[in-house]
């Protein structure tokens, strides 16, 4: 019975806490400290939840320079889809002369009514950029969080890229010469490659992070 007593404190013994994001930390944080019973902090934990039920459908690529008061609560969600096959690179550019954490998380979107929105990726809190590359067509929100008592102007920038490298060095796009899907045997097939031309023994290039194991 004693071993088993013991055994059962053991197991009652909570876990470390371990925070998924820069953000969830921030907030940790706060609580830890009694800094989240003031009014500027509950007011930032707030925002931080109800900026997701206002969020502000935009178009990609997207540019816009805003200003944060920094005597005030701020978070702003920027909702945009992502294609799949399509990395997305976001950029937030702090005008401001002061050491600023800035909190970027990205979410998806689960279900319509209500939406709920699921945390898939967080920025480093260390750099204020983020890149993310779907395998299925979504939409995204993107949360923008400074912390407390910073602010000044902010630029974020979101743009799409091909998630493919080109694969032939020196070719450029004119020099595709036959597309995935196109007819062939007069349409009792399709295509299924690409053919790029080029002159023989041009290099062809890895078009993502991979090992070429056969040519």
């Amino acid at each position: 019975m004693g071993f088993l007593s013991q055994a059962c404190r053991r197991e009652s013994v909570p876990e470390p806490y371990r925070p998924s994001s820069a953000h969830e930390d921030y907030s940790h944080a706060l609580e830890q400290t009694g800094l989240a019973e003031s009014a500027l902090a509950r007011d930032w934990i707030t925002a931080s939840r109800e900026c997701l039920e206002r969020e502000v459908a935009v178009e990609t690529p997207f540019e816009e320079t805003f200003y944060v008061d920094p005597a005030k609560a701020f978070a702003v969600v920027d909702r945009f889809e992502i294609k799949r096959g399509q990395r997305t690179e976001i950029e937030v550019d702090l005008e401001n002369a002061d050491p600023t954490r800035v909190f970027l998380d990205l979410f998806r979107a689960e279900g319509d009514s209500p939406k709920f929105w699921k945390k898939i990726a967080s920025a480093d809190e260390t750099e204020n950029r983020l890149e993310v590359e779907p395998r299925v067509t979504f939409d995204y929100a993107l949360r923008i969080q400074p912390e407390l008592l910073r602010g000044g102007r902010f630029t974020v920038i979101i743009r799409n890229a091909p998630s493919l490298g080109f694969p032939v060095e020196g070719a450029r796009f004119s020099d595709i010469g036959s597309w995935f899907g196109d007819p062939r045997d007069g349409g009792r097939r399709e295509h299924h490659g690409v053919d790029i031309f080029a002159r023989r023994h041009t290099p062809v290039i890895a078009p993502s992070d991979a090992r070429v194991r056969r040519v």
